[in-house]
């Protein structure tokens, strides 16, 4: 096969993440190396969320560890590899396409497909300025409560010191201390923290409310296998209308590469549903290594530099937050960040407490699942 012949050829250097290894038989092949590896990993989950610039992430990475230039970490990726695909080159027979490699994959396909589209600009990325005060750290994740613009942050000098407040735009007037707004985050923060008691909770609601989702992975399977049987179908209409002369070759090209991208793309999503499926049975450990990590979370923001609190904002808090004064517009926390809330609300209400100046949570929770937070810190 054709395939067998490309993976044959693999004679330089490999990938990062992987080395070049040789069989009893004298086959060559690669096989996954650690760190470097996991690092990739996490860089490819992290731009899948579109909060952070590439550049942003390759910074994070390098600070836990990994080890690749700018222009190598941009090459990475974009190769097709990680996801377990192999690039065959076009010759005067057959265009170019992706064949399944025989290496092991660091990273599913649809995780590989869901940062092409970040990278090429389907997926909208929150531009977060990287170079930060420490004092100003919410800069770019606070709306305005008088006219609902983002808040911008400096410093103000005063007759003794400097000054740094988080305001608004002419001419709009609201500005507000940096500390007192800070000082406020950092309590709202702690609402996440599991209460005594209410960690194995959280991890039953999380397992019932997945329990009952073997029918949707019926219906989402069925969806996926239909559009593809689908595109397959367009691919036969385009071929004989090809050969009766219907449309010219050019035309053709055309439609048969779009048909094939949602194909490529659509057997990737049926792949992440099975794995997903398959997951479920170990759910429970899973939500044991996210408690782990929520416990630990004020740990985690304290001791983090200025990159590593925006990251943890970022990853905890979907849309941006809004100083409360006379409104009641919010931002939303991520879904299992926003169980965790309700579940530690409902015990707070009996007991008095304080509220808030920072409103971040929004009153639903839709159906949750849980990944274990990853933070810059590599904790």
């Amino acid at each position: 096969m054709r395939r067998g012949k490309v993976e044959g050829r693999w004679m330089g250097k490999a990938p990062a993440g992987y080395v070049n290894k040789i069989r009893d038989n004298k086959t060559k092949y690669i096989d996954i190396v650690e760190p470097e590896a996991s690092h990739l990993k996490w860089a490819f989950e992290t731009l899948a969320k579109g909060l952070f610039r590439t550049e942003a992430v390759w910074r994070f990475a390098r600070s836990r560890g990994m080890k690749m230039t700018r222009n190598t970490f941009w090459v990475c990726i974009r190769n097709p590899v990680y996801c377990g695909k192999i690039i065959v080159p076009a010759d005067e027979h057959n265009e170019m396409y992706l064949a399944d490699g025989k290496h092991t994959p660091i990273i599913s396909e649809k995780l590989f497909w869901d940062v092409q589209d970040v990278l090429n600009g389907r997926k909208k990325v929150q531009k977060f300025n990287l170079e930060v005060p420490e004092n100003l750290v919410l800069r770019g994740f606070l709306y305005c409560p008088h006219c609902g613009k983002q808040l911008t942050g400096s410093a103000s000098k005063g007759r003794n010191a400097y000054y740094t407040y988080y305001h608004c735009k002419s001419p709009c007037k609201a500005r507000f201390k940096a500390d007192d707004v800070n000082m406020e985050f950092e309590k709202d923060l702690r609402k996440f923290l599991p209460k005594p008691g209410m960690a194995q909770l959280f991890k039953e609601i999380v397992c019932d409310v997945t329990a009952d989702d073997q029918q949707n992975f019926e219906v989402e399977r069925k969806r996926l296998i239909n559009e593809i049987s689908e595109q397959n179908n367009i691919l036969t209409k385009i071929r004989t209308m090809l050969l009766s002369e219907d449309i010219d070759l050019q035309d053709y090209k055309i439609m048969k590469s779009q048909c094939e991208d949602k194909i490529v793309r659509l057997e990737a999503e049926l792949k992440e549903v099975k794995a997903n499926k398959a997951v479920e049975t170990d759910l429970s450990s899973i939500v044991d290594e996210a408690l782990i990590r929520l416990k630990t979370l004020i740990e985690l923001y304290d001791g983090g530099n200025t990159d590593e609190k925006r990251y943890i904002i970022g990853s905890i808090y979907q849309k941006k937050m809004i100083i409360l004064e006379n409104s009641d517009r919010t931002g939303d926390a991520n879904l299992a960040a926003q169980l965790m809330y309700q579940i530690n609300d409902g015990l707070r209400k009996k007991k008095a407490g304080v509220r808030t100046k920072i409103r971040t949570n929004s009153g639903s929770v839709p159906s949750a699942g849980v990944e274990p937070a990853r933070f810059p810190t590599g904790v």
